[in-house]
């Protein structure tokens, strides 16, 4: 008896480990992205004969991936989606607020048509030491954005003010500043800013 599509999914998702290789020295926090999780899963849908594409979509400021699966023998396929708003980050060009749309939706499609857990409880972020997490201070959190603007070279206080004005960082807020750092090549992006901001100015 053949195998349905969904037999052979099942048999993907049980046997994919995609792992937090990646990490984020800014944001102190191990990641995966969607590279990372095709790397995983692209023997196993070869071994089950499954063959997956990826579409884009855009609409009034809303990036849709989708991700089909298709059996190759019956023809049979699955599909799942997900959302990113393509957002307005300064020091950024639209083709790069794009692409950051795109890397987080197509993420997040992946994770749902695999049954990929992000949470924080999944077992693949948590740390191989066995220390408690340190608690994510506000501060804390400032810190890392004092140090990646000084990795980018910019020390004078008055420009790190403008900057991270000029970059629209609630420093006020722990979510806003950690979306930035977030962000892949976070460091270029703020010497792009301040480029950007230095030539506002003349």
């Amino acid at each position: 008896m053949k195998k349905t599509i969904y037999k052979k999914l099942m048999e993907v998702q049980s046997s994919l480990k995609a792992n937090k290789n990646k990490f984020n020295k800014f944001g102190g926090f191990s990641y995966r992205n969607a590279e990372d999780i095709l790397e995983a899963v692209t023997p196993l849908l070869k071994q089950n004969g499954l063959v997956l594409v990826c579409s884009d979509s855009i609409d009034n400021g809303i990036l849709t991936a989708t991700y089909t699966l298709t059996d190759v023998d019956s023809g049979e396929a699955v599909t799942n989606s997900a959302v990113a708003i393509i957002g307005e980050h300064k020091g950024m060009s639209a083709e790069q607020n794009t692409g950051c749309a795109s890397s987080y939706a197509r993420k997040y499609a992946l994770n749902g048509l695999f049954a990929i857990d992000d949470s924080s409880s999944d077992p693949d972020s948590m740390e191989t030491t066995h220390e408690k997490p340190k608690k994510d201070t506000l501060l804390e959190t400032k810190k890392r954005l004092a140090s990646v603007i000084s990795e980018a070279w910019i020390k004078n206080a008055k420009d790190v003010k403008e900057l991270v004005a000029f970059m629209g960082v609630d420093t006020t807020s722990e979510d806003s500043i950690k979306e930035f750092l977030s962000l892949e090549n976070v460091t270029e992006t703020v010497k792009s800013a301040f480029a950007r901001m230095h030539e506002q100015t003349f």
